[in-house]
């Protein structure tokens, strides 16, 4: 049961219990839109004598007051899991006047014996004190559209609270008890000797700072542990800061970590200062190491030389570090960082371990399972592989359907095998993981490139089941097309809108815009309204999404207009496709693009209907020129719209086209990587899209549309 926090005081009157907070009001009080408010910090010891003393002291100047009710929330406000701008705020007093409020604090300091606790960043300290804060801010007031509401003087409105440090609102006389020290003050030296130049992470905990060293005109990395902040209810931030000091001793000269230089106290906080290493994160580097994306032969060469250098250099590190009887513990690509020569540093080693001593804090993140039953040093391997495999592709995106891992681990293999991961880093995956039957499993059941379409019927049956079981479905889109393409595809299965369609704002409207235009033409299967244009003058202000959605309208076969479909065409050729790498894309929003609606597997689509139904191979030439861009197997998302499904569809259409197996082997085998990311959830099959890691069923973005992808595969293959 939640362990809950009470004044002492038997009888309370006036108590207003909320989820976060108790609220402690008096009858004669009143509490203004703005003014002088009082915050008190705590620590997790004395908190219960700290909140007696307050409530003793508001109630004499019947002052209301609000406290974290809960020993859990209390630690989260203690400790490193909160903001800066909420930290350490255990009491809010709200004083009536300014000088209720000069009272309150030199009774509470009087009252309050001096106790220890966290540094409230937003406020300023009242004399000595160590748990009693002040500033000037809104007091009575609602959010607004989920936004804090401003300060208000004379009809202008003033921000109350942006940054972690104390401000002053212009229109307020400050108040200044002791001796004010600036936090950051970038003309003088931190330390004596450091000039710093900005900040590279901020926390509640202590932020960590970039800085040259005045002695060598060298940059270096200060790190920050604020006093009295928990990690856990036994261990505090400068704990953890002392343990990277000793770990960066010990290992210093023996593996790649930046050297330690030195540790000094300011006002009680603690500050590590070490080595500046010039190189990116590894989850940074994500974009360009990406297993999936596709390359020439040299350029595979090229990155399977460098992935297995990257990666043999994580492991020699990480057995080095492990040679010294070191456990890392927080192993995580924002941890690594990796230089023009490839040498992998490790660079934060708060939690980092003696094997002998045992583990300090359990650490964890989304790119590895919260459970991992591994110890010591399997425990680093395995988080390093994770890392590694969030690196190379998108295969951690299951681990919010599976937290065991084993999805993850089994569609990586699949990749690393498809995509020609060398040879020695698949065995060493499986030697670490000590799994037996690991690549049998995978080739037999997943990489035969045959027509196994008894695999696609089957999750055909078990998909149309989970859609006709689901009650309703969304229409609403990205943009007014896409939504109505949603809402027509619904209307055609029979299927129920999760609320009332309606598109009349569309005809009402008065100034109509292209989206408006193509909508009615599209809703009425009309497209006699653009008669009433100039067309050329449209398309010159058309993106290319709009101009598909025209092709797609003039290439109805309700309405088919040969004229207007070449026009449309003619204006996507001269102004929308550009050439890279020899490879024809369409330009998207300066983005090249394979996908349906934006890019290339669209307009193959359309090209491939028109030739049919016109009969003529003019512009076959094209068509396969544009295929070059859609052999992917693999993309961020598998939707049908923005990922897999639309380059699947379009696949499928040219092998019924062109009559060549390679299209149908890439379409199926697009096929099987959307069932990669199939879950089961109450015996129901379901598609996840990594892209937005969701379940989503509408046509656009989800399953509605990936099933009709599946359906037109089979019907193709049927004839």
């Amino acid at each position: 049961m939640e362990e809950l926090i009470t004044p002492s005081e038997k009888r309370i009157i006036n108590r207003k219990k909320g989820e976060i907070y108790d609220y402690i009001s008096y009858s004669n009080a009143f509490v203004p839109y703005q003014g002088w408010k009082i915050h008190i910090s705590a620590n997790l010891i004395d908190y219960q004598s700290i909140l007696d003393n307050v409530y003793h002291v508001c109630s004499i100047f019947q002052t209301p007051f609000k406290y974290i009710n809960k020993i859990s929330e209390l630690f989260r406000i203690l400790s490193k899991h909160v903001s800066q701008l909420e930290i350490g705020k255990f009491i809010t007093i709200y004083p009536k006047n300014k000088e209720t409020f000069l009272l309150l604090l030199e009774e509470l300091y009087d009252k309050i014996p001096k106790y220890t606790g966290v540094q409230i960043l937003t406020d300023r300290s009242y004399k000595d004190s160590e748990i009693i804060f002040y500033r000037y801010g809104v007091m009575n007031a609602r959010l607004i559209n989920n936004e804090r509401p401003k300060l208000k003087f004379n009809g202008t409105f003033y921000e109350d609270i942006t940054e972690p440090y104390y401000t002053c609102p212009p229109f307020v006389e400050d108040i200044i008890f002791n001796k004010v020290v600036d936090d950051y003050n970038i003309e003088s030296l931190f330390h004596d000797r450091y000039q710093m130049e900005s900040i590279i992470h901020k926390s509640g905990a202590g932020n960590v700072y970039i800085a040259i060293d005045t002695i060598n005109e060298e940059k270096v990395i200060i790190k920050e542990a604020r006093k009295k902040v928990y990690i856990t209810e036994k261990i505090l931030a400068i704990d953890l800061l002392l343990n990277e000091k000793c770990i960066l001793k010990k290992l210093k000269g023996k593996v790649d970590i930046p050297n330690y230089i030195e540790c000094f106290t300011i006002e009680g906080n603690l500050y590590l200062v070490e080595e500046f290493i010039d190189g990116q994160r590894l989850d940074i580097l994500k974009p360009e190491y990406n297993l999936l994306i596709k390359r020439n032969s040299s350029e595979l060469g090229r990155y399977n030389k460098k992935v297995k250098k990257i990666i043999s250099n994580l492991f020699l590190s990480l057995y080095k570090i492990h040679q010294e009887g070191i456990i890392l513990e927080d192993i995580s690509s924002s941890n690594i960082l990796l230089t023009n020569d490839d040498r992998v540093f490790f660079i934060d080693l708060e939690t980092a371990y003696n094997k002998n001593d045992g583990i300090i804090v359990e650490t964890t993140n989304e790119c590895y399972p919260k459970n991992i039953s591994q110890k010591n040093e399997q425990r680093d391997i395995v988080k390093m592989w994770y890392c590694i495999i969030d690196l190379l592709t998108n295969s951690t995106s299951l681990l919010k359907y599976d937290n065991t891992g084993v999805s993850t681990l089994n569609l990586f293999y699949k990749m690393s095998l498809e995509n020609n991961l060398p040879k020695s880093l698949r065995k060493k995956f499986i030697n670490d993981f000590s799994i037996v039957d690991f690549k049998n499993t995978f080739i037999i059941k997943f990489i035969e490139m045959g027509l196994n379409i008894e695999k696609i019927v089957r999750m055909q049956q078990d998909l149309t089941e989970t859609i006709l079981s689901h009650n309703t479905f969304e229409i609403h889109g990205k943009t007014i097309l896409e939504s109505i393409d949603n809402y027509k595809y619904i209307s055609n299965m029979d299927l129920k809108f999760s609320s009332d369609p309606s598109f009349s704002s569309l005809y009402d409207n008065c100034n109509k815009s292209i989206d408006d235009l193509i909508g009615i033409a599209i809703l009425d299967n009309n497209f006699e309204l653009f008669l009433n244009y100039n067309l050329d003058e449209l398309l010159h202000d058309m993106s290319y999404y709009q101009k598909y959605y025209l092709l797609r309208l003039f290439n109805d076969t309700k309405i088919c207009d040969r004229v207007y479909f070449i026009k449309v065409l003619n204006s996507i050729i001269k102004n929308d496709i550009k050439c890279i790498d020899g490879v024809k894309y369409i330009k998207s929003n300066e983005y090249f693009s394979p996908y349906l609606i934006t890019g290339n597997s669209g307009l193959i689509i359309e090209l491939i209907k028109f030739s049919k139904n016109n009969n003529t191979m003019k512009f076959d030439e094209w068509i396969r020129s544009l295929s070059e861009g859609i052999s992917y197997t693999y993309a961020k998302g598998t939707s049908l719209y923005y990922g897999l499904a639309g380059l699947g569809l379009a696949n499928a259409w040219l092998y019924y086209y062109f009559k060549e197996t390679s299209f149908l082997k890439t379409s199926i085998k697009i096929c099987e990587h959307i069932f990669d990311f199939s879950i089961k959830q109450n015996t129901k099959t379901i598609l996840i899209d990594p892209m937005s890691e969701e379940i989503d069923y509408t046509y656009s973005k989800g399953m509605l549309g990936q099933l009709y992808f599946i359906n037109e595969l089979l019907n193709i293959i049927k004839e």
